[in-house]
């Protein structure tokens, strides 16, 4: 290998693990604010565009720790702004995907049943020519693509539900009526 590729590389490596590093910093301070903060969700609106895969991400390594170690009052506390911040970055997602993200964090039937019985779960389900659907679908193939395990398995129980409590609808989308 060349000193230049191998130059190129490092710099790459280096400027990459500098990256990652300070989005670490920034999403640790972000959870840091909200932890101190006296009304989580006002807090969260103002740090919206930071909450984001990586503030759950590090978040959710901060509460295992915090597990480990058997602190409870952290772990109280990081559940509520983990809560708190999952609700409000919620309200900002497409109509679709907050359905989807209902419909996942209901654990049973009747729940999913309460769900989808609303008029907002109807109109999610059919706008954007069947955007909900094509999402649901992509979510079943990538479940499957992963290796087995037991969390898999309850992952694609959990979706073939869904698909199958969605069907009805999905016959009256174009394009998403072959399921």
């Amino acid at each position: 290998m060349s000193a230049v590729l191998r130059d190129c590389k490092l710099k790459y490596s280096k400027d990459h693990v500098n990256q990652a590093r300070t989005t670490q910093v920034k999403t640790t301070e972000v959870l840091a604010e909200l932890l101190q903060a006296p009304n989580i969700a006002a807090t969260a609106r103002d740090n919206i565009d930071s909450i984001n895969e990586e503030f759950f991400m590090v978040s959710s390594t901060y509460l295992d720790m915090a597990k480990k170690e058997g602190n409870t009052e952290v772990c109280r506390k990081l559940e509520e702004v983990l809560r708190v911040a999952m609700e409000e970055k919620q309200k900002t997602l497409r109509p679709e995907i907050q359905l989807l993200n209902n419909l996942m964090a209901a654990t049973t039937v009747p729940e999913r049943e309460r769900v989808l019985s609303q008029d907002t779960a109807k109109q999610a389900q059919t706008m954007n020519n069947g955007y909900f659907f094509g999402l649901l679908d992509r979510m079943i193939s990538d479940v499957n693509r992963q290796p087995d395990n037991r969390r898999k398995k309850d992952l694609m129980d959990q979706l073939q539900e869904i698909n199958k409590r969605t069907n009805a609808q999905r016959q009256t989308v174009p394009n998403h009526a072959k399921h």
